[in-house]
């Protein structure tokens, strides 16, 4: 958690227990940081990231989900082939 947000890691530990984490064993503080409320700023950060990891893969899928039927492609040239190949590739 410290490596993604320390600056929210100081708030939280401020705000619900009052002390700085960086004073505690790593064990201890490991021990507090996982007992912090959903709500914390530190677990509300990460919950975003994960929404937005989530968005991005469910895009790539939708992306992709165009080209996963069985069925074979016929391409006339291999200009043609490089153009198909760089749109599934998206580059």
């Amino acid at each position: 958690m410290v490596a993604v947000g320390e600056d929210l890691m100081i708030c939280d530990f401020a705000q619900y227990y009052h002390m700085d984490y960086r004073e505690l064993p790593l064990e201890y503080a490991g021990i507090l940081a996982y007992g912090l409320p959903a709500d914390s700023r530190i677990y509300t950060y990460l919950r975003r990231k994960k929404e937005e990891l989530e968005k991005r893969m469910e895009e790539i899928r939708r992306k992709n989900r165009k080209y996963t039927d069985n069925d074979e492609m016929i391409v006339s040239s291999s200009e043609a082939f490089e153009a198909l190949r760089a749109k599934l590739l998206g580059s």
